[in-house]
């Protein structure tokens, strides 16, 4: 490995994020490079990612076409969220709930994307942490009038760690609502948390 033949200062060499070439333009090649790098990131230490061209779910879109579509998102509440049960392993007991974020996709009104494709654009454009605050929120809100609901667990961005603002945000709203903070899970990807262990524990404490 590159790791073992020159002297780098640390095992996580790098990502890779490809895409292969079937006639599309080179706009749509570049997009759709820049989101399989964007997934590789994602995806932990020294990932890689190929996106065919019947990969996406979406068109391919530039990083300010991104942007654009996130911002209008956030703005107007075009974005849903799922939730899937996640059941213990001996029994068909529910533990607590898995919520999986969504946006519209304004090209398409019969196809909503996955976080799993917007969050890695999500983190370059900056409006991780936006994000992330709109989620808690809403499923914070989601409580209100069900005391005995089910625990729902929330993914959140490696980016909101190192945002100040959002840990302090975050500490007092669970401080205004304390009976229904018990009530939700936060995690967060395990490559991503890794590298920012004090910001963690500063967030647990």
């Amino acid at each position: 490995s590159l790791y073992h033949r020159y002297p780098l200062p640390s095992s996580d060499v790098g990502h890779v994020g490809a895409v292969m070439h079937t006639g599309q333009t080179a706009s749509e090649i570049l997009a759709d490079a820049d989101t399989a790098l964007r997934e590789a990131q994602r995806a932990g230490a020294n990932a890689w990612r190929v996106r065919s061209a019947g990969a996406a779910v979406s068109a391919p879109r530039s990083s300010s076409a991104w942007r654009e579509l996130l911002e209008r998102a956030i703005q107007r509440g075009h974005y849903s969220l799922l939730r899937q049960d996640v059941v213990g392993r001996d029994n068909d007991t529910v533990l607590h709930q898995e919520v999986f974020l969504r946006i519209r996709d304004p090209e398409n009104i019969n196809q909503d994307i996955p976080a799993a494709l917007f969050m890695p654009m999500a983190g370059s454009a900056g409006l991780a942490t936006r994000i992330d605050r709109l989620v808690i929120e809403r499923v914070l809100d989601s409580f209100h009038g069900a005391p005995d609901a089910t625990p729902v667990a929330i993914n959140l961005s490696p980016a909101s760690l190192d945002d100040d603002a959002f840990t302090d945000w975050l500490v007092e709203l669970l401080h205004q609502r304390e009976s229904l903070a018990p009530r939700i899970i936060l995690e967060f990807p395990e490559y991503g948390a890794s590298g920012k262990l004090e910001s963690l524990k500063a967030l647990i404490s």
